[in-house]
């Protein structure tokens, strides 16, 4: 799995131009950040395709939350972890 593009971003979310384009760049960056904390090792070339998944799936709840001050990242990180549990980590 290469890493997330900015272009798969904008297609998940159903976005087009370039209005947007500086915010999702951030928020994929905390996006891959978040899984990566999630799985407990990096995002690497052979990472399986699931991986791929819930950063744009992170992503989308990110973009969707970002005004909202309730949003808890503890409940995104909780649902990451049942969608990666086959191939995430056990321990550090």
């Amino acid at each position: 799995m290469n890493k997330v593009t900015l272009g798969e971003v904008k297609q998940y979310i159903g976005l087009d131009g370039e209005d947007e384009n500086k915010i999702l760049a951030v928020l994929l960056s905390a996006a891959e950040h978040l899984v990566e904390k999630v799985l407990r090792k990096p995002i690497r070339k052979d990472t399986p395709e699931i991986v791929k998944t819930a950063v744009l799936f992170a992503v989308w709840q990110l973009y969707f939350h970002r005004d909202n001050a309730e949003f808890k990242t503890g409940e995104l990180e909780k649902t990451l972890a049942v969608m990666l549990s086959d191939v995430r980590r056990i321990q550090f």
